[in-house]
């Protein structure tokens, strides 16, 4: 049902060559080729620990500070993330993220497009969230955090 959206769940982030090719964009080329495999590395983990419904493992991907920011409610702190997707994160199936921009600097990575999930929570009809995210990570003690991690409030499909 959400392959139609045309959002593939291994849908990996992607580098575009430049048009010139001077030495600063030869360096921030490289530099996001780097950041790519980076940014796919967190994805790729987020989608696996989504699909099993592993509260730990989507919560330990955050800085303590993080914050996620889903269509129904807006959490800051790992604690909060960690809470709330205790009783949300099992209704919550057919998690697909497609990345359309990447910005990149030493300890940031800026990422930006589009997601849809399915929601089937126990007392209402399943509903089809799809929109565009936003995603800041951050680099500390060699390894990538998610700092900001915000799906835009969607257009909503119940599904029967």
């Amino acid at each position: 049902m959400l392959g139609a959206l045309g959002l593939a769940s291994t849908s990996a982030a992607q580098v575009l060559p430049l048009e010139r090719s001077t030495p600063y964009e030869v360096q921030y080329q490289t530099l996001l080729k780097e950041r790519t495999q980076d940014l796919n590395g967190v994805l790729d983990r987020l989608r696996t620990a989504w699909a099993r419904h592993d509260v730990r493992a989507v919560t330990e991907l955050y800085l303590p500070n993080g914050r996620l920011a889903l269509p129904t409610v807006d959490l800051d702190g790992r604690e909060a993330i960690r809470e709330t997707l205790e009783r949300t994160l099992p209704t919550m199936t057919d998690f697909r993220i497609a990345v359309d921009d990447l910005e990149a600097g030493g300890r940031l990575i800026y990422a930006s497009g589009r997601y849809s999930y399915l929601e089937r929570p126990p007392e209402s009809s399943a509903r089809i969230y799809e929109g565009r995210f936003f995603l800041l990570l951050y680099r500390e003690s060699d390894r990538w955090w998610i700092k900001s991690l915000v799906f835009s409030s969607p257009a909503t499909n119940n599904v029967n």
